[in-house]
C-alpha cells in the first residue's frame, strides 16, 4: 500500500468549480482550462484504471492571468506584467472497496506533484516579453528531505541563481493545491483589486473560502502536533514530518 496523501475528488471538483467562477475576472483563459481540468477529474472519478496517471494544467498550455498594470504594488506602482500557471499530479484512482468499477471518491497523489508559476514583462504593446521570475509548488514523498510542503526557485537552467543541480532551498508554504498557489498569484499580481473582489459574499467565496480553510486548518494543526512533545527544534521537527495520508480527507 502507496503512503501518498489523499484528496477527495468531490472536493476537488468543488475547489475547482468554486476556482474558475471567483477567479475568472483575471484570467484570459479560463473556460477552456477549467473545462479540461474538471474532465480529466471526472474520468479518473468514473474510469476504471489501476495505473497511474497524469492530473495537470499542461505547461504548453498553462493558464494565464490578464495584464496587472502596475498592481503588483499598492496603488498600481509597479511594473506590467502577467503569469501563467502550469501543474502536473501523479495519481491513481483509489477504486470503492465493494464495487471497485462504480465511482470513486478518492484519489492517491504517488508520484511528482508540481505546480508552476511564471511571471513575465508585459510591454506597452500587451506583448509578453522576458520572464521575470519561476517558482514551483510541491508535496514530496516519503523519501523527499525538506519540508513535505514546500517552493523551489527557478531550477530549470544549468546558469545560476538556482540552477537545476541545485534542490534548495525548500521553502515551506502552506498552500497545498494547484488551486491555492493560483489564488497566491493573483493576490501577489493584483494587491487591492483581489483584495477587494475577494471581500464580497457570493456562493462561490463562500465555497472556495470553505474548503481553503479546512484545508489549512487540517494542516496547522497536524504541524502543531508535530512540534509539541519533540526534543528537537520546531523546524528539524517539521523539516523532517510527513503527514498522514489522510490528512485532507477524514
Amino acid at each position: 500500500m502507496s503512503d501518498g496523501i489523499l484528496f477527495s475528488i468531490s472536493e476537488m471538483l468543488r475547489e475547482l468549480d468554486s476556482a474558475e467562477r471567483v477567479a475568472s475576472p483575471f484570467l484570459e483563459n479560463a473556460p477552456t482550462v477549467f473545462g479540461q481540468l474538471k474532465e480529466q477529474l471526472e474520468n479518473i472519478r468514473d474510469e476504471y484504471s489501476d495505473r497511474v496517471v497524469s492530473l495537470q494544467i499542461p505547461l504548453a498550455n498553462p493558464l494565464r492571468t490578464r495584464v496587472s498594470q502596475g498592481e503588483c504594488e499598492n496603488g498600481s506602482r509597479g511594473r506590467r506584467l502577467a503569469a501563467s500557471l502550469s501543474f502536473i499530479w501523479e495519481v491513481v484512482r483509489i477504486h470503492p472497496t465493494k464495487k471497485p468499477k462504480s465511482r470513486a471518491e478518492r484519489f492517491e497523489l504517488v508520484g511528482k506533484a508540481s505546480t508552476v508559476v511564471r511571471v513575465f514583462h508585459v510591454d506597452d504593446e500587451g506583448m509578453h516579453r522576458d520572464e521575470l521570475a519561476m517558482w514551483k509548488t510541491e508535496i514530496g514523498d516519503a523519501e523527499s528531505p525538506g519540508c513535505h510542503f514546500h517552493v523551489h526557485i527557478l531550477g530549470e537552467s544549468d546558469d545560476p541563481p538556482f540552477p537545476v543541480d541545485l534542490p534548495v532551498p525548500r521553502l515551506p508554504t502552506c498552500l497545498t493545491t494547484p488551486m491555492a498557489t493560483m489564488e497566491f498569484m493573483l493576490g501577489e499580481l493584483f494587491q487591492e483589486s483581489w483584495r477587494e473582489h475577494i471581500s464580497a459574499e457570493t456562493q462561490a467565496l463562500q465555497s472556495w473560502r470553505n474548503i481553503q480553510r479546512e484545508r489549512m486548518r487540517r494542516l496547522f494543526s497536524w504541524q502543531s502536533e508535530c512540534i509539541l512533545p519533540s526534543g528537537q527544534t520546531p523546524w528539524a521537527v517539521l523539516k523532517a514530518a510527513k503527514p498522514k495520508r489522510d490528512i485532507f480527507v477524514n
